[in-house]
């Protein structure tokens, strides 16, 4: 990411879920305590 942040794999897994499977609409992401 340009921010500079990692992310989890449950992010990354949800990202392609909604990019190939259009298996959700839209997902909400949130930083958490600077991580």
């Amino acid at each position: 990411m340009a921010s500079g942040l990692g992310v989890s794999e449950e992010v990354i897994t949800v990202y392609e879920d909604i990019k190939q499977d259009k298996k959700y609409r839209y997902v909400i992401y949130y930083i958490k305590d600077n991580e």
